[in-house]
């Protein structure tokens, strides 16, 4: 089930760490030991999309030499479980970062593999040493996706030791406003009644083509009708016995008697 995202709710992730997908427990005596400092597998996955989904980090102090990895494994236990993501960033002021994630096929994962993510970073006051934190996540179909309700803005900044001044962060700003924003997609119930309501639909357009077309043959067929019993029958009507051709010779019959004789 999606469940709303708030800043607060890990008020002390380190001083780099997930706000979503929800961070594994943090503990700062033991955030330098690799490769999740030494926290345990969460009860509950956070789902993310297989493709389109998207990472928050919260910065309380500056960090540098930040990189982001995967493990395709549901509870990694060594730093070689681990592949990069394909995104580092040098380093971060304090603030909010909103990250895009990459297409995890493109990872050569697919649909319900649990993995783990990581992020590693060191203060910039002790660049030499590492700090870790872990999520734990499952890979779902973007359709079935439900995203939690939140909105993530970039406050921090990135910035290097070769530059003498800091750059702005990516400009974007992720902002899922319920869990109904999951791109229009339709519920497996709610498609089910609409191929209903579609069915119905067509079945009664059939119906009425059916009963119009049957509505002109009934009509063509009376006017045939009437046609062939309209008034005055035909003269054939009142002598039944006579052929055409006896008419033709009673005629003539009739002509030769009113002649002279």
């Amino acid at each position: 089930m999606a469940h709303a995202i708030r800043r607060d709710t890990y008020a002390s992730p380190g001083a780099l760490g997930f706000i979503y997908p929800a961070p594994r427990t943090y503990n700062a005596t033991t955030a330098g030991t690799r490769p999740c400092g030494v926290a345990a597998v969460s009860a509950t996955r956070d789902y993310v999309p297989l493709n389109g989904g998207n990472l928050w980090l919260l910065s309380q102090a500056k960090v540098e030499n930040i990189q982001l990895n995967f493990a395709n494994s549901e509870d990694p236990t060594e730093q070689t479980d681990f592949d990069n993501l394909g995104m580092a960033m040098t380093g971060l002021t304090t603030g909010d970062t909103c990250i895009p994630l990459p297409d995890f096929t493109d990872l050569g994962l697919m649909l319900g593999d649990k993995i783990t993510l990581q992020v590693a970073y060191a203060l910039e006051a002790n660049s030499g040493s590492k700090l870790y934190q872990c999520a734990d996540i499952e890979l779902i179909s973007a359709h079935n996706y439900e995203a939690p309700p939140y909105s993530c803005t970039n406050t921090s900044t990135t910035w290097s030791d070769s530059d003498a001044s800091s750059t702005d962060g990516a400009a974007a700003t992720v902002t899922v406003t319920s869990s109904a924003s999951t791109g229009g997609k339709v519920s497996p119930l709610a498609a089910g009644w609409i191929g209903a309501v579609v069915t119905l639909a067509v079945l009664a357009a059939a119906l009425g083509l059916a009963y119009y077309c049957g509505f002109l043959m009934f009509r063509s067929q009376r006017r045939a009708k009437l046609r062939y019993s309209g008034p005055n029958p035909i003269q054939l009507q009142s002598q039944p016995n006579l052929s055409a051709d006896d008419i033709s010779l009673h005629r003539r019959t009739t002509v030769d008697h009113k002649g002279p004789l």
